[in-house]
């Protein structure tokens, strides 16, 4: 049951995370097939906003990462449902030593 939910969060984040961005980024030059300046801003832009949730999450401050999660994910997963699930699903992968988001790599 766990990581059924643990799961579903995760995807209804990421989905929340790539239909916000996937609507901002511009599409690659059709010629040559290379991104456009402003794709690889915003890709970098997201990825960056991607760490500091997960570094919001791994510091165990759950009530401020639902605060900046994207309204889709807010609109599925109540405040309180967020941190006490994620304070269930979180608590024993912060005791065993999993990398925290600044050693995870997110390509």
């Amino acid at each position: 049951m766990k990581n059924t939910t643990l799961s579903l969060i995760l995807v209804l984040f990421v989905s929340a995370c790539s239909h916000k961005t996937e609507s901002n980024v511009a599409t690659s030059n059709v010629a040559t097939d290379t991104p456009q300046p402003e794709a690889t801003a915003q890709k970098s832009a997201a990825r960056k906003s991607a760490e500091q949730w997960l570094a919001l999450v791994d510091t165990g401050s759950y009530a401020e990462s639902w605060k900046t999660a994207a309204g889709f994910f807010q609109a599925a997963v109540p405040q309180d449902q967020w941190e006490h699930t994620i304070a269930i699903v979180r608590g024993p992968l912060r005791r065993s030593g999993l990398p925290q988001a600044e050693e995870r790599s997110l390509h």
